[in-house]
């Protein structure tokens, strides 16, 4: 188990890195489009149109999917849905440098103080090792596929909440707009256990029908969830940083994963340090994205 954990952990790792590479080529080419007529803070449907003829949009979007994907379910097979957002933002750092040096955004204390806070709450999210069993924790069981899509379905009703009103907060319609993002982005990654759940049974040798039909309305939910994310992502680009947005995006990244452990999964911690830790590193993350925040709302895109 300890060298599956190790496994998973530096898969999760590798796939930040890809993740925020391909979120910084992506916001490069946000940055490059020339800008259209209407309020700046009024989701545009061409938006995202636009980027799918933008070479480094697309490059990053490929660096996401066939880098950082396949990665990211690596990870999910050893150590399940309730800590793998937290390890893959460390590519923050990643992310902090190729903003400052690609594409010209500038950091203050600020910045860095917050960036720090939350790469020290993932820290200690990681070592709450916080996981879910995804071979035996009985996913197709209806009472607990019933407690995942009531949490997906409300934590994807916040986010459309959160995009209603952004345009309305001007200054912090680009954090909004990010949260949301982050929150349609978690309910992917929750199904993600359920896809493992059915892999783990096929390489045992259980016939592929078995399980086939649930996993394929998982994998609808991961691909419809992320679609939406990424459009929303971008749509908050065009109005902040990145180096403030992402991090700000991975706060409902941290907390709906650790909330779906203990409502939905309802695993038992591995140890009595377990959610002390993981609720320390969520204050540090929470506290963090306040910071980032507040410098986006005063200080704009820049």
């Amino acid at each position: 188990m300890i060298g599956h954990y190790a496994l998973g952990v530096g898969a999760a790792l590798c796939a930040g890195a890809a993740y925020n590479v391909g979120q910084l080529a992506q916001k490069i080419a946000v940055n490059r489009l020339p800008a259209q007529e209407g309020a700046a803070g009024r989701l545009r449907s061409s938006l995202f149109v636009r980027l799918l003829g933008s070479p480094v949009w697309l490059a990053g979007f490929a660096v996401v999917v066939l880098v950082g994907t396949p990665l990211n379910l690596v990870a999910a097979l050893w150590l399940g849905p309730a800590i793998l957002p937290g390890l893959m933002s460390l590519g923050l750092v990643v992310l902090a440098v190729g903003a400052v040096t690609v594409a010209g955004e500038q950091l203050g204390a600020v910045d860095v103080a917050g960036i720090a806070l939350v790469i020290a709450g993932i820290v200690l999210i990681g070592l709450s090792r916080l996981l879910v069993d995804v071979s035996s924790t009985g996913m197709r069981e209806p009472a607990l596929l019933a407690s995942l899509v009531a949490f997906t379905l409300c934590s994807s009703a916040l986010g459309a909440v959160l995009l209603t009103v952004a345009p309305r907060m001007h200054g912090a319609c680009g954090p909004l707009r990010a949260v949301a993002a982050g929150l349609f982005f978690s309910g992917g990654n929750l199904w993600l256990a359920e896809v493992m759940h059915s892999l783990n049974h096929w390489l045992a040798g259980a016939p592929i029908r078995d399980g086939l039909g649930l996993a394929a309305v998982a994998l609808a939910v991961i691909l419809a969830s992320s679609l939406l994310g990424v459009v929303v992502t971008q749509h908050a680009y065009r109005v902040g940083n990145a180096s403030r947005l992402v991090p700000i995006q991975m706060v409902p990244q941290q907390i709906v994963p650790i909330l779906a452990f203990l409502l939905v999964f309802r695993t038992a911690p591995p140890s009595a340090s377990a959610l002390p830790l993981a609720a320390a590193g969520t204050a540090l993350i929470l506290g963090g994205a306040g910071l980032l925040a507040g410098r986006q709302a005063t200080t704009g895109t820049s």
